[in-house]
């Protein structure tokens, strides 16, 4: 049988992250775990106030159809059955994570990607003053290419 799992998970950011929209200091993340026959998919989003999106609302939203995704709800049905968002994002996420596990087949192969292609990345810096730049940009550089 199918069981759904769904978690609210903070992760602290060491000191401060600050955008135009504003600063935060830790990460808010909603999860959702579904587990089937010994396999177990995660799939997670971060809620964004600007679309109408909180933390509360996903997790209910997720919760909402909690007895669908535990009566097997497939990940194509899943796209007929909620908006796009961040609580759809999650289960989606999950439900690939599932279906891969439980066939021991990739989830890019399973998508038809025989190949991943080159990705063009960014990383986002938190605003600061400019005198602080000397101190911090060593440290962040450091942190981005020692993963």
């Amino acid at each position: 049988m199918r069981q759904l799992a769904v978690s609210i998970d903070r992760f602290p950011i060491a000191g401060k992250f600050t955008i135009a929209r504003g600063s935060r200091t830790e990460a808010v993340v909603v999860t959702a775990t579904i587990s089937e026959n010994g396999a177990t998919g995660h799939g997670e989003c971060v809620p964004y106030p600007r679309y109408g999106e909180t933390v509360e609302g996903v997790a209910a939203a997720i919760e909402a159809i909690r007895p669908r995704i535990e009566a097997g709800l497939s990940r194509e049905a899943l796209q007929d059955l909620m908006p796009a968002g961040a609580a759809r994002n999650a289960i989606d996420c999950a439900l690939w994570d599932l279906d891969a596990k439980r066939s021991g087949i990739r989830a890019h192969l399973t998508a038809g990607l025989t190949r991943w292609p080159p990705a063009t990345t960014a990383y986002t810096i938190s605003l600061d003053s400019p005198m602080a730049w000397p101190r911090l940009l060593p440290r962040r550089l450091n942190d981005r290419f020692s993963r």
